[in-house]
Formats: structure tokens, C-alpha cells, sequence
């Protein structure tokens, strides 16, 4: 089925609830959570403004979701196709979010004591787009951008034609395993270490994953970088 809405669903605290087989096309935001579970299988959430879908809290677990086409608002130039915060949990199994601008997924946890967590497996992000406004560039587009002590938990997946960096992470934790980065490689930022185990933070641990040409550096790092990628 096909719906459209000024804002396609609304989830807050405690409560629970599960769509399937159903494309969404937002007038603005797609799929608000802000508590409670939300189950996804087989949804479509096309041409959202800002977010495709936004958890600000609670658990959602999807398989079979995709996010397309999601664009910025107009008074901002912010766009992200998955934005997760405020120690939210995410668990997504073949993701698929493309054509779109600004992050494809971005976690925050900042000034928050429980972290914001996803897990993804056999997921592709694709075709992802920098947002502007007013001529100035508004958002960079990283595939994957994990912030201010969240958690990342990536595998077999692949990161194609993003037009900044595949995977953006700062003062977080990420573990990945059998990716394909096609982007500018990985940005680290603020004393980031990659290698070895993942024991304390900063730490990106990379696995059996293939970083593709794309014209810029295989890993781009910031501030006090040190330590190896594991092959």
C-alpha cells in the first residue's frame, strides 16, 4: 500500500507497534520514535524532508527497510536518511538507504550517560549526496557518522559513491567487518586509535574489508591519530 502524510508515523514513549509491506511518502519528516518499539519489515520511506527516519529513544528493529530520496528542508539545508540519538537502539538487517543528501545514518550521544547504539548486517548505503544552502555547503555526506560516544556495529555491508567520506567517527566505537568503502575512506577525529581490540574509546576496529579507489585517502584522520587497520 501507498500512503502519504505531512508526517508519515509518530511513535512516542512505551508504546509499541509493527508496519509492514507499506511505502510511506512524507510531506516532511518520515518515521518519528521517540520511545517504545518499533518493528519495520518491508517498508519504503521515499522523499522525506530532514529525516527519513529520526529515533530519538526506544528500539527499532527492521529488516528489508529502504530510505530514499530523502532531501533538505528548505530553512536549513539539513538532510539525514537515518538519524538515531538520546541512547536510541537501532538493529537493521539489509538496509537500504540511496539517493539522498546529506549523512545516510548518523548516531549522537553527546552529554547523554547511555550511548546510541546500531547494529547493521548486509546492508547498502549508495549515491549519497553533500546538502547546501544558500550556495554554502550545509551538510556533508558521509555514509555512516558516529558522534559523542555511540556505538557502531557494522557488518557485511557496502558504502558506495558517497561523496564524502564512507564512514565519518569522533570520540565513538565502531566494529566492522567485511565492508566495501567506496568513498573517501574512513574520518577519525579526536585521539581516534584503529586497530587492535576495542576495550576502551576511542576505537575503530576494521575486519576482512576493501577500501575502493574514490580519489581521496583510504583513511583520513584528525587529531592525535594513531594505531593500525587490523586487515
Amino acid at each position: 500500500e501507498d500512503l502519504a502524510f505531512q508526517i508519515a508515523w509518530q511513535l512516542d514513549e512505551d508504546a509499541t507497534a509493527s508496519i509492514r509491506d507499506l511505502t510511506l511518502r512524507p510531506a516532511e519528516d518520515g518515521l518519528r520514535v521517540r520511545g517504545g518499539l518499533l518493528e519495520l519489515q518491508r517498508v519504503a520511506l521515499e522523499g522525506a524532508k530532514q529525516f527519513g527516519l529520526s529515533i530519538n529513544g526506544g528500539r527499532v528493529v527492521a529488516t528489508d527497510l529502504a530510505i530514499r530520496g530523502t532531501v533538505a528542508r528548505q530553512d536549513s539545508g539539513i538532510a539525514t536518511g537515518l538519524f538515531m540519538n538520546r541512547g536510541a537502539v537501532g538493529e537493521f538487517e539489509r538496509l537500504l538507504i540511496e539517493d539522498s543528501v546529506g549523512d545516510a545514518i548518523a548516531l549522537d550521544s553527546y552529554q547523554l550517560k547511555t550511548a546510541t547504539t546500531i547494529t547493521l548486517r548486509d546492508s547498502v548505503i549508495r549515491d549519497i549526496r553533500a546538502s547546501f544552502f544558500d550556495g554554502d555547503l550545509a551538510d556533508d555526506a558521509s555514509g555512516l557518522s558516529v558522534t559523542n560516544g555511540s556505538h557502531a556495529r557494522v557488518f557485511d555491508s557496502r558504502f558506495e559513491r558517497i561523496e564524502h567520506s564512507a564512514i565519518f567517527a569522533s570520540s565513538s566505537s565502531l566494529e566492522a567487518e567485511r565492508l566495501v568503502l567506496d568513498g573517501d575512506g574512513i574520518a577519525t577525529a579526536r585521539g581516534a586509535q584503529v586497530g587492535g581490540s576495542c576495550d576502551q574509546e576511542p576505537c575503530y576496529r576494521f575486519t576482512d574489508s576493501q577500501f575502493l579507489d574514490h580519489g581521496g585517502g583510504g583513511l583520513v584522520a584528525y587529531e592525535n591519530f594513531g594505531g593500525p587497520v587490523v586487515p
